[in-house]
């Protein structure tokens, strides 16, 4: 029986052995000298080494694997005669979030060696070989994401300083006084806000620092591949893969993983089967930022009544969110009926707002647009425990002061690609009689900056529309920096205009939708692009509408029907999971159970490929943004008292 048992066991061997070899040739990797190879020896344990971000200095220094002071450690055994000599390098690449290695846009791939890309192979000592290395930010140590030191806190005599230089300009400040009128915003207001452009932009500019947090490492499962080259062999690898931060005959970086998939002469490569396995946790115990330059209103008056929220140095260098202000488009108004109420709480019901248009005479209401705090800091705090950042749209007692607000935070460390979800409490969207409270609840994605270094990768078919507050805009330009991918909140109707609604209606229901958004700039890329107003879209079980306007309407989205029930439990995820080829939604109570909610592909959409910020947000969106209305911004009465929302934590892995 022993016998037998020990014939099995080692056909079953054989059968084990010849199933590696075909992987390894199936796979593209040729592996004659390589015995061992552990990339991360360092981290003794199972195949997956599980590392948490370390994200203390990573606003301005970028993300470091393992860590700022460590790195891995890595061993081979290398089969080499006596006096042969052998040389070896190390790569590594995200899996993740990538695309498959004969695609072109592999090299679009997040990968790396060495930090010191110089440095070439290195000659193999007695069959062995042991070094580190280190997973960084910009790996290729490409010029375009090198700038100038880490910029300082923005003072007033700064502002005032370009203020000065404006005023002396006979060209600029003609020009500011034209664009504060198409902006209706004051003189002194407009001139504020360029001042900080100028200051943002010089501090955003060309430097020779290597400015690693522009391309920071992405989440994921990474992979270890180890390249062992004879002498004549590697003769015949060419510089740029030798060297990544070099460019083949075309002016295009090449990724070594795409490289290595063809046998080479005299090259051993071997693909470690033990992987790295990372995420990022942005917590709120190191406080939100209040950034000078991101605020657009001409007085800078910060509350200061919560010390984990504001403007020191401490907060300046390690925050994880600043406070978000939001983009109000002044060219739209809200006739506001002169009301205020605690709608959240049912203080205003379905009779109400029916009544409210009649109630309310033309000549009384209120013109006016949503607003920004004029006081940061005032709606934003910290929980005594740091478990939560507080935020809110403020109550209001005096109709003569009476505003609505919007509030929202934004994290200060950008990634490309991702599962981001978001552990929140939104204010409630709807209440007890169906009526809408004016909010609009969102958990999104924004592009890091305007400057070249986060454009996105270029049209090649016509062009990105320009992005713009003009809805009808259609010129167009091959690149732009622009991305933005929402999860939106909103109390309108599931159907689009055109689509039967004799079965269905959500007015003074409890349901809202639920939006996916994409923001692909009308790129024409996609083979499906635009095939008419609605385009059925299936994944798994479920099949998604995706509407876009009109062929140079810059977005693209799909609505579901939710129950405004998940705003009364204590907290709700939400996920966004960006990848190079498509984007999944979901939403759920925990993160084991998480409901598909949208989806879009590279077929129907061009996927951005820059750098983002998450977002939160709970605003006063115009609701004609919303087709169809179903309930009228202006009809809605101001809020009596805060809408609060809560944010726990951001999770991206």
């Amino acid at each position: 029986m022993d016998i037998e048992k020990t014939k099995i066991m080692n056909l079953h061997r054989l059968f084990l052995l010849s199933l590696t070899v075909f992987c390894i040739a199936g796979c593209g990797k040729f592996n004659e000298r390589i015995v061992g190879f552990d990339p991360m020896s360092n981290f003794p344990g199972s195949d997956t080494v599980r590392l948490q971000m370390q994200l203390d200095d990573a606003v301005f220094n970028g993300i470091v694997l393992p860590a700022k002071d460590d790195f891995f450690v890595f061993n081979a055994d290398i089969r080499q005669s006596e006096g042969e000599k052998l040389y070896y390098k190390i790569y590594y690449q995200n899996e993740s979030y990538k695309f498959e290695e004969d695609r072109p846009e592999a090299s679009e791939n997040f990968y790396g060696s060495w930090e010191d890309t110089g440095t070439g192979f290195k000659p193999v000592e007695n069959g062995v070989v042991k070094d580190s290395f280190r997973i960084v930010g910009n790996p290729r140590n490409e010029k375009k994401y090198f700038g100038k030191q880490t910029p300082k806190p923005v003072t007033d005599e700064e502002i005032e300083s370009v203020i000065k230089r404006m005023k002396n300009d006979p060209k600029w400040m003609p020009w500011i006084v034209r664009k504060s009128k198409e902006e209706k915003i004051s003189l002194r207001e407009q001139m504020v806000r360029d001042a900080l452009w100028v200051i943002k932009l010089d501090g955003e500019g060309e430097g020779e620092f290597n400015r690693r947090e522009r391309r920071n490492p992405r989440t994921g499962i990474y992979r270890f591949m180890l390249v062992v080259a004879t002498e004549q062999a590697l003769e015949k690898i060419p510089d740029y893969i030798k060297d990544i931060s070099l460019q083949d005959d075309n002016n295009e970086f090449v990724n070594p993983f795409s490289f290595f998939r063809k046998r080479r002469d005299g090259v051993s490569v071997l693909v470690s089967d033990r992987v790295l396995k990372t995420r990022a946790v942005l917590t709120p115990e190191r406080g939100v930022f209040v950034d000078r330059l991101k605020y657009p209103g001409k007085d800078f008056k910060i509350c200061d009544t919560n010390f984990l929220v504001g403007q020191d140095e401490e907060l300046y260098y390690h925050s994880l969110f600043e406070q978000y202000f939001h983009d109000i488009n002044k060219n739209e108004q809200l006739n506001q009926i002169p009301c205020i109420a605690d709608v959240e709480k049912g203080g205003y019901t379905l009779e109400d707002y029916v009544r409210g248009d009649s109630v309310y005479a033309a000549d009384s209401r209120i013109v006016m647009h949503p607003s920004n705090t004029l006081y940061p800091a005032s709606t934003i705090s910290v929980s005594r425990d740091s478990s939560y950042i507080r935020i809110f749209n403020p109550g209001n007692r005096d109709l003569k002061q009476a505003k609505k607000e919007n509030v929202g935070i934004r994290a200060r460390v950008g990634f490309s690609y991702g599962k981001y979800r978001a552990k929140i409490k939104f204010a409630q969207l709807v209440n007890s009689h169906g009526v809408w409270t004016g909010l609009t609840n969102a958990f999104w994605l924004a592009y890091q900056s305007n400057s070249p270094w986060n454009d996105r990768r270029i049209c090649s078919k016509e062009g990105y529309v320009i992005h713009s507050k003009n809805d009808y805009e259609a010129q167009r330009e091959k690149t732009s920096n622009y991305s933005e991918i929402d999860i939106e909140m909103i109390k309108t109707s599931k159907l689009w205009p055109g689509e039967d609604t004799s079965y269905y209606s959500p007015f003074g229901s409890r349901e809202f939708v639920l939006a996916c958004t994409n923001w692909d700039l009308a790129c024409p890329v996609p083979k499906n692009f635009h095939t008419g107003w609605i385009i059925p879209l299936k994944y798994g079980d479920n099949t998604f509408k995706l509407h876009r306007w009109s062929r140079t309407y810059r977005a693209i989205t799909s609505r579901v029907g939710l129950d405004a029930g998940i705003f009364d439990r204590d907290y709700y995820y939400f996920e966004i999971e960006w990848k190079p080829d498509e984007i999944i939604w979901r939403a759920g109570p925990s993160p084991d159970k998480m409901y598909v909610v949208g989806y879009m592909n590279e077929d129907v959409t061009s996927i951005p490929n820059n750098q983002m910020n998450t977002i939160v947000t709970q605003e006063f969106h115009y609701s004609k943004w919303w087709l169809p209305e179903l309930f009228k911004q202006e009809l809605i009465p101001f809020p009596e008292n805060n809408l609060e929302g809560r944010v726990y934590e951001i999770v991206i892995e």
